[in-house]
């Protein structure tokens, strides 16, 4: 078995351990976190994710009631940085862009303002700010 066919076995069969042993210490982060939060939600529930008393309906209403709760997240925090996160956007120039795509390559100098357009099909965007 070559290594990469190895890899992708253990991928599949047991992705914690793979993360193990790749060290990735962000992922292990996440899933610490994601421990303490069951934990957590059965000290005050008494139950966990595996329960069979809600219906779709009902799993549905809590995912949206938890994604309005995110979108109320970051609309303080917009709020509350407003001036600060537009103070460094005015700080950013930028100075050169390279885009390297299956269509050919363009390169733009001296610019101050960038809109560009981007897909997962292959194409690199390289962006040097000042």
């Amino acid at each position: 078995m070559f290594i990469d066919e190895h890899i992708r076995e253990m991928m599949v069969n047991d992705p914690i351990e793979f993360i193990r042993l790749n060290n990735d210490s962000i992922v292990e982060k996440v899933i610490e976190s994601f421990k303490k939060r069951s934990e957590a939600g059965f000290k005050k529930y008494g139950t966990n994710l595996d329960r069979k008393d809600l219906s779709i309906l009902e799993w549905l209403q809590h995912l949206q009631e938890e994604m309005q709760d995110a979108i109320l997240y970051a609309e303080k925090l917009k709020e509350e940085h407003e001036e600060e996160l537009q103070t460094e956007y005015k700080l950013l120039k930028v100075k050169k862009v390279n885009l390297k795509s299956p269509f050919g390559n363009m390169a733009f100098d001296n610019l101050n303002k960038v809109s560009l357009k981007y897909s997962l099909d292959g194409t690199e965007i390289t962006i040097e700010i000042l």
